[in-house]
């Protein structure tokens, strides 16, 4: 693993995580997932999975249900 990973989502730049120690820091680059923000992780992958599953929770319901309401 090189020093400094960028997560993408969707094609798009979620932040970069930069490596420590002992794992890695996740530095947001968009919203929302500036909550997750400055946040430890013992590894890349897990800092992965925390992106994936935070945009699922931070999706419109529409969004995460695979349809569009009027």
């Amino acid at each position: 693993m090189s020093d400094i990973n960028l997560i993408e989502l969707s094609g798009k730049a979620a932040g970069l995580v930069a490596r420590e120690r002992t794992g890695v820091r996740f530095y947001a680059s968009n919203e929302p997932f500036f909550a997750l923000d400055g946040q430890y992780f013992r590894s890349l992958q897990q800092a992965e999975r925390a992106v994936r599953r935070f945009a699922v929770v931070a999706a419109p319901p529409a969004a995460r249900s695979g349809t569009a309401r009027p």
